[in-house]
């Protein structure tokens, strides 16, 4: 993984196949995303990059703090994951409301 500075808020991403792994970078090395096996739940971000490399969206700076507000929501809900209806892309999107 190359260094990046992601920032509160921030919309991650890294590849996966032929599509983007999703998440949302929390602070201090956590990253907010959901995967088959675990659903929604935070790891490091060196987990969730899985040795590949990660882009970085930033979030407006007014977003911030409800992008984070919304993912805590997501984590407490703890939404079964499913690959058509309820993916890592889905959970995301629902935390940043598109704010990017």
């Amino acid at each position: 993984m190359a260094n990046i500075d992601p920032q509160p808020g921030d919309k991650l991403l890294r590849p996966n196949g032929h599509f983007n792994h999703t998440g949302i970078y929390v602070d201090f090395g956590c990253v907010f995303h959901s995967t088959d096996k675990r659903g929604p739940y935070l790891s490091s971000l060196a987990e969730f990059a899985d040795g590949k490399p990660v882009t970085v969206h930033p979030a407006n700076d007014a977003d911030r703090p409800a992008i984070l507000l919304r993912a805590q929501i997501e984590l407490q809900h703890n939404c079964v994951y499913n690959l058509i209806f309820n993916n890592c892309q889905h959970v995301t999107s629902r935390a940043a409301r598109l704010c990017f």
